[in-house]
């Protein structure tokens, strides 16, 4: 007569397989985090990189702005509180030689000063919009950073432009009034928004084109801590 008989596992068997698979995962779980990093924290850092050349290249293009940045009588007609917010601000009044190519409602078009001749009438040097100290900064960054779709650096509180890799760029245009509490020290905290999801992070952007990312930031708390923390592990950047 044949003997049947039926096996089945223990508890502390079936405890101890159930840790070992937990253990085993979460190895892995590392492993494939290695191999595919943080995808909102490359998008910033690559941004961030991309940025960080085209403000140096442009602040330093003799065809864009001034060596001198602002002249002695801008200067002379700023506040006390605005001559000390000159390190967080990057908006110079761009020469009449710079100009610009970008895309709105579908189609090309081009940016550049104004220029008021001899006799008092102003020249639109056949632009389509006029560039200020306000805007330059950010249609500069439009015509290099390779930007893909409608460009708007003309509004405040919008999408300024979407990066080629999928990021989008906002507080881009110059809106300091040198007296909101929510924008100190100058700066227009201009955001790198990597998802393009409405959470992003702030930089702040100095006079000689510099950048860097703070580690607090009025309204943004904790979330502005991981950009300034991926600032300082960069390990995963390719």
């Amino acid at each position: 007569m044949k003997n049947d008989k039926s096996f089945a596992f223990t508890l502390a068997e079936t405890l101890l397989t159930l840790t070992i698979a937990g253990v085993l995962m979460a190895l892995m779980l590392r492993a494939i985090n290695r191999v595919n990093p943080d995808k909102e924290k490359i998008l910033f850092l690559k941004t961030y990189h991309a940025l960080e050349t085209v403000m140096a290249n442009t602040i330093n293009d003799s065809t864009k702005y001034s060596p001198n940045y602002y002249s002695d009588s801008e200067i002379d007609k700023m506040t006390t509180e605005e001559k000390n917010s000159l390190h967080l601000d990057f908006r110079y009044t761009p020469l009449p030689s710079a100009k610009v190519t970008f895309i709105k409602d579908g189609k090309q078009k081009t940016a550049c000063p104004k220029v008021t001749k001899g006799d008092g009438t102003v020249d639109t040097q056949g632009c389509d919009v006029e560039l200020t100290k306000d805007n330059a900064m950010c249609y500069f960054i439009a015509d290099q950073l390779n930007s893909v779709g409608d460009v708007n650096c003309e509004e405040e509180s919008v999408i300024n432009m979407k990066t080629s890799q999928g990021a989008c760029l906002r507080n881009f245009v110059g809106v300091y009034d040198g007296a909101s509490d929510s924008q100190p020290n100058g700066s227009n905290d201009p955001v790198i928004d990597p998802l393009c999801n409405n959470q992003g992070y702030v930089i702040w952007i100095f006079h000689d084109g510099k950048m860097t990312v703070p580690e607090e930031h009025y309204g943004i708390g904790e979330r502005q801590k991981k950009a300034y923390e991926w600032m300082n592990d960069q390990t995963d950047i390719k």
